[in-house]
């Protein structure tokens, strides 16, 4: 991102309007600021560096605002004009994901920083002749919640949204089970697509077709363990049936979020 510390509004400026913005976040009347989202409020306004917003960020940028100083609040220089910006998040479904023909497998849907998320739509399609789709699941460490909407052949519409109690999310955004065809040909590579995504009113990059936001599944023969960070597990195995849900490819996602 780039903009001013304590910019809520994104103007340019610190003014009586970001204060009362901060205001709002914080008695709860708002969850972030519309200008940034995508980013966490405290990352624009946390003006006293506690890392939590407070009505004390909202009295420094009311001082500022009234033509006083503040040590914590970088005054603005003249002669650069800058146009803020928010950083644009990123929710793609990994590429390294294996099954066995016969078998099952779950695909993670995830967000790769923590926002301001009160809803959003996640439109997937795939290859109905390889992938029947079981269950659409949120990860229960997550906090959200996840609706099935309008579902055709290949193709399904996915709600995502938020309890009261996480006001961002970030990580797995929703979980996908699929059974693999037992006739799906081993060395087959299918696309979990990402056609459309849009978290609130922003629509994300993601597009109908290959590109870099989109799911791989490699097909191996049938009765082949699938490996995931090095380790052997058979999803598709009866005695995996009752494995915790943050395993397997959930976990997998967030090393590779978490670097």
């Amino acid at each position: 991102m780039v903009g001013y510390i304590g910019d809520a509004d994104g103007d340019g400026a610190v003014t009586a309007a970001d204060a009362g913005r901060i205001l709002r976040v914080v008695g709860g009347a708002d969850t972030g600021f519309a200008f940034w989202r995508g980013v966490a409020p405290a990352v624009v306004a946390d003006l006293d560096g506690n890392g939590v917003l407070t009505t004390a960020d909202a009295a420094i940028a009311g001082t500022v605002a009234a033509g006083g100083t503040s040590p914590l609040v970088p005054a603005i220089p003249g002669g650069v004009t800058i146009r803020p910006a928010s950083a644009t998040p990123f929710v793609s479904a990994p590429t390294s994901v294996q099954a066995a023909a016969g078998g099952t497998v779950t695909v993670p849907v995830t967000l790769d920083r923590s926002i301001v998320l009160d809803a959003g739509r996640i439109d997937v399609r795939f290859d109905p002749a390889v992938l029947d789709l079981q269950a659409v699941r949120a990860d229960p460490a997550s906090g959200l919640t996840v609706t099935v909407g309008a579902k055709g052949s290949g193709t399904v519409s996915i709600g995502v949204g938020r309890t009261p109690a996480a006001a961002t999310g970030a990580g797995v955004l929703a979980l996908l089970d699929f059974a693999v065809a037992a006739a799906a040909v081993p060395g087959t590579v299918v696309a979990v697509d990402l056609a459309r995504v849009q978290l609130g009113s922003a629509v994300l990059a993601s597009r109908p077709g290959a590109d870099g936001t989109d799911g791989r599944i490699l097909v191996r023969p049938a009765g082949t363990p699938v490996v995931l960070t090095g380790t052997a597990r058979d999803l598709s195995a009866p005695e995996d049936t009752d494995i915790d849900p943050i395993t397997g490819t959930t976990r997998a996602a967030r090393a590779r979020l978490l670097g």
